[in-house]
């Protein structure tokens, strides 16, 4: 009986830990130019929807991930200036969920983003400085194009997002903290 009552206490700590978390909250990285394809599944070529963003009428889309599999992330889309839309839940190629490189401010006039190897760790394998804020687009290759989330882990309590970026000629891959999901690029 006791073992009985630990599993069932085990268990509703667990679920209540998976469902009160927030899921990573990403944006479409180049849905303006190009529309996104939703998927049915993981694997398959099914599209259930497409998704394009419109800045001209404010139409843009919060994506939150639910889950992964090697290639594609299962999301849920929802609009964020319409009412009464359904959400859609579906999977999306990885290389469309993108986020802002987000400085820190570490001087007067100098900001940085770090990237590390894995999550949490203490020591930045790379620190990439730039003079504003939001201008870290050049590490990128594109004039306000967002970085792809390659992969994401929660790590106390925080979200760490795996990217790419270019700095000098060479393409740099890790781990951060320093990104805004929102579309906007308004984070603090």
């Amino acid at each position: 009986m006791k073992k009985l009552i630990i599993s069932i206490f085990t268990i509703m700590i667990n679920c209540h830990v998976l469902f009160s978390q927030e899921n990573l909250v990403v944006f479409f990285a180049d849905a303006i130019t190009n529309a996104v394809p939703v998927y049915s599944c993981d694997t398959g070529i099914d599209c259930i929807a497409t998704i394009k963003e419109d800045p001209e009428k404010e139409n843009w889309h919060e994506v939150k991930i639910l889950g992964q599999s090697n290639n594609r992330y299962k999301v849920r889309i929802i609009a964020i200036n319409e009412d009464n839309v359904t959400p859609i839940d579906g999977w999306v190629d990885k290389e469309q969920c993108g986020v802002w490189l987000w400085g820190k401010s570490i001087k007067t006039n100098l900001w940085a983003v770090r990237l590390y190897h894995v999550p949490g760790q203490l020591y930045p394998f790379i620190k990439i400085t730039d003079k504003y804020i939001d201008g870290f687009d050049r590490y990128i290759g594109t004039k306000r194009k967002a970085v792809t989330v390659l992969d994401y882990k929660l790590y106390n309590d925080k979200y760490w997002i795996k990217t790419a970026i270019i700095a000098g000629n060479k393409k740099v891959i890790g781990w951060t903290t320093d990104y805004c999901p929102n579309v906007y690029g308004s984070c603090n």
